[in-house]
């Protein structure tokens, strides 16, 4: 899925190398559960770069990094 950078909201932080696994969960579970989360448009996950990207339309997508 492509980074909506033009989505009214959006928020990209770097996860820990060794917490990666974590953060996306086993097959990219969490992912999926946080792409149906309603107003969430796109979430882009780098890899090499430990770096999740999330936009939506919604001002709470910026409190996803407290999670």
């Amino acid at each position: 899925m492509k980074f909506n950078q033009t989505a009214k909201y959006f928020e990209k932080f770097n996860v820990k190398s060794d917490l990666m696994g974590l953060a996306i969960g086993t097959h990219g579970s969490n992912i999926v559960k946080a792409r149906e989360v309603p107003g969430v448009t796109s979430i882009e996950v780098e890899d090499e770069t430990c770096t999740i990207k999330v936009s939506g339309e919604v001002s709470y997508l910026l409190s996803f990094k407290y999670f």
